[in-house]
């Protein structure tokens, strides 16, 4: 090309003539010259670049332009000044050479500023194509393609650190492929080595004698690695590397190594933001404390398996501890929370593969299990849960053991979305606890129902309105075989569905808030009757039920102190039971709040004794007078040996700690002399009376149990 140049330069000049250099004529045909041969080799350039695939822009033909076509027309214009000065007169030189010298470093100024025009156009350029990488698209692939097309290398390499001892190694050749291969850090070829410990940019050629030998291990011609350090941090992530230039030089620069850190920093920073996305996209995802996946992502995990799978059935499980709330309030909420992350270990190792484990928040675990052939396999996974759970935990030198109650729903019979199969089992677990350790959801369990909201809106008005009966079940002294006291029971006649038993309504009561006017409403109907029935001259005691909610309000010894204070009964007459789940709810406020009861006089007992998940220690540091062994043991207790051995443990149990034992559920002669046989103190059951009103039970006053047992 050059001697083409040359050739066009000698026929324009001989078809221009040039002559005397003072003639006009004589400095157009020099500029005529240089302008034909720059427009030539301009042409040349363009066609060459063209046919190669290349791209040109307007910048960059302005570019070449200038080169080919302005500079040599500058500089003919210069030289004809020039030649004209000396020609005129010698003495000319030095103005030139002044002239010439100011130009020369004008230009060299110009020749600077041009390179670093073009670094931060090529840094705009790397930065655009960076723009909106994510990890929703092949993010690895676009900072490497970037980095070989900016740079003109064979392939570009990107190295990783897991920060677990590993690296991921991806390579882009220059067909667009990507290869990514994993491996140990220790393992890694000298140059990456190299960099990662000196934090330092190398450029690594084959002439030079120090890096042949690394460069051979890659087998690499020549490269440039840079690190990848975090700005925030100043953390080195991995490193960047461009390997073999495709440059028409041959060979990497010292001049682009510069260029390349750059790029590297820009290639960090991308990194950097891409890992924060991927950490608050985890966190959001996620409970911080076990790591599991958390309430909405359950949500969102259930109901793309539905979406995905319609026809196939899965369940829904939802796991509460039990004693979890001690363990807090014992040893503090950093044990609380090495038990919670203990617990989603054991799920995890557990379940496996098989199932998506949850945390929903405080001490409630959920489990989605897909493929559910049938109830019984849902049934011994909630086994297995139970079982693991169930294991103790050793926290330093303290052995821990908590439970797990589980609700079961599935899908689509329960629900089919996660929203109603989650509310679903937490039905079923509400129904669980205190009976068993799991419960399968059913209609039946279901107090939200429209009956049940209609039902809560009744039971309010008949509290206000002293609707709600209170009926009284006699028990008697197993000794002298009278009717010693009665306790009292609600019952609810509704206007239009009848007759409705405490085990539906009771519940609605505490969940709506309405047991605590509940319980003052039949607390002060028993006072008054057993006022009245003391006027009569039979000096009765009176049980009265208290809920979880009324040992929780701080009102309730005022309230009780005021009712025996208005019906000025006896306190070692009242009798105020309690079950023992009651225990198992802030352990403390209970216990301060029976012990006021307890100053007050009242007499306390605990109820359904021997069927509650409360310690036995509970007996020693309660300011308990009573203990009632459940109907369960005592009405099976004829044929079943180990109910019979239990009730017979209890009564001697309580008649040990100094304490009065009732039976509930006595219903035949057989029960009655068996439990006198133990020992028992006071008999109740059908044997005696059901609930009855006052009027009736007063009728029975007068006569004794004896009749009956004869």
């Amino acid at each position: 090309m050059a001697a083409l140049t040359e050739a066009i330069a000698v026929q324009v000049a001989h078809h221009t003539g040039i002559g005397n250099p003072l003639r006009w004529t004589s400095w157009c045909s020099v500029i005529i010259t240089c302008v034909a041969a720059g427009l030539f080799t301009a042409a040349c350039l363009t066609i060459v670049i063209l046919a190669d695939g290349g791209n040109l822009n307007r910048r960059e033909l302005g570019r070449m332009a200038f080169i080919n076509v302005v500079v040599p027309a500058t500089n003919a214009c210069l030289a004809a000044a020039t030649i004209i000065l000396l020609v005129v007169s010698i003495q000319a030189a030095v103005l030139v050479g002044v002239v010439a010298t100011v130009f020369a470093l004008l230009l060299r100024q110009y020749i600077g500023l041009s390179k670093q025009m073009d670094e931060l156009d090529t840094m705009y350029r790397f930065s655009q194509q960076l723009q909106g990488v994510s990890r929703d698209s092949k993010y690895v692939e676009i900072l490497l393609r970037a980095c070989h097309d900016t740079m003109v290398a064979q392939a570009a390499v990107l190295l990783v650190l897991d920060g677990q001892g590993g690296a991921q190694v991806t390579t882009l050749d220059g067909q667009g492929d990507a290869e990514t291969i994993s491996k140990p850090a220790d393992q890694l070829r000298p140059l990456w080595h190299q960099v990662l410990a000196s934090g330092q940019p190398v450029l690594a050629r084959a002439n030079d004698k120090a890096c042949s030998t690394a460069l051979q291990a890659h087998g690499w011609h020549d490269a440039i690695v840079a690190p990848l350090r975090t700005p925030s941090t100043g953390e080195i992530i991995g490193a960047l590397a461009v390997k073999d230039s495709q440059a028409t030089h041959g060979t990497f620069k010292p001049s682009q190594l510069r260029l390349f850190t750059a790029l590297s920093l820009n290639v960090a920073i991308s990194l950097e933001n891409m890992r924060m996305v991927d950490r608050l996209r985890h966190n959001a995802a996620h409970d911080p404390l076990t790591g599991l996946p958390n309430r909405e992502s359950f949500h969102t995990y259930v109901d793309r398996a539905i979406s995905h799978q319609p026809q196939q059935p899965l369940a829904v499980l939802l796991v509460d501890l039990t004693r979890f709330k001690d363990v807090n309030d014992t040893l503090g909420h950093a044990a609380g929370d090495r038990i919670l992350i203990g617990v989603a270990q054991r799920l995890a190792q557990t379940l496996g593969d098989n199932a998506y484990i949850a945390r929903l928040g405080g001490d409630d675990f959920a489990v989605m299990l897909p493929h559910t052939d049938s109830l019984a396999q849902v049934a011994q996974v909630t086994e297995d849960i139970i079982a693991c759970i169930e294991q103790p935990f050793v926290l330093d030198s303290t052995t821990v053991d908590v439970g797990a109650t589980v609700g079961m729903a599935t899908y689509p019979e329960h629900g089919l979305d996660s929203s109603a199969l989650l509310k679903r089992a937490d039905i079923a677990m509400g129904a669980a606890k205190g009976v068993s350790q799991y419960a399968m959801y059913s209609p039946e369990r279901d107090q939200r129902s429209p009956r049940s909201l209609s039902l809560v809106s009744d039971l309010r008005e008949a509290i206000q309105q002293h609707l709600i009966e209170v009926h009284f079940q006699p028990y008697a002294d197993m000794r002298s075989e009278h009717i010693v006291g009665a306790e009292a029971l609600v019952r609810w006649q509704h206007p239009q569905h009848g007759m409705i038993y405490p085990d539906e309504f009771i519940p609605l009561a505490e969940r709506s808030g309405l047991i605590r006017p509940l319980t003052s409403l039949v607390l002060d109907t028993a006072l008054a009757q057993q006022q009245a029935w003391r006027q009569d001259g039979h000096d009765l005691t009176m049980n009265v039920n208290l809920s979880v909610r009324d040992l929780l309000d701080g009102n309730l010894v005022n309230e009780v102190s005021q009712a025996m204070r208005t019906y000025q009964a006896d306190p070692s007459k009242l009798v105020l039971e309690i079950t023992e789940s009651c225990l198992m709810t802030d352990r403390e406020g209970t216990i301060q709040q029976l012990r006021a009861l307890h100053n007050l006089g009242a007499q306390l007992a605990i109820d359904d004794f021997g069927t509650g998940y409360s310690s036995l220690s509970y007996l020693k540091d309660l300011p308990i007078d009573e203990i009632k062994v459940d109907k369960s043991f005592v009405m099976t207790m004829r044929i079943s040996g180990i109910n019979a051995a239990i009730t017979q443990y209890i009564v001697e149990l309580g008649k040990r700690l100094g304490l009065s034992v009732v039976a509930e559920g006595v219903e035949d002669n057989g029960a009655w002399h068996d439990l006198a046989g133990y020992g028992c103190d006071i008999a109740q059951g059908y044997l005696i009376s059901r609930p009855v009103r006052p009027e009736v039970l007063f009728q029975m006053l007068s006569r004794s149990v004896g009749a009956l047992l004869r």
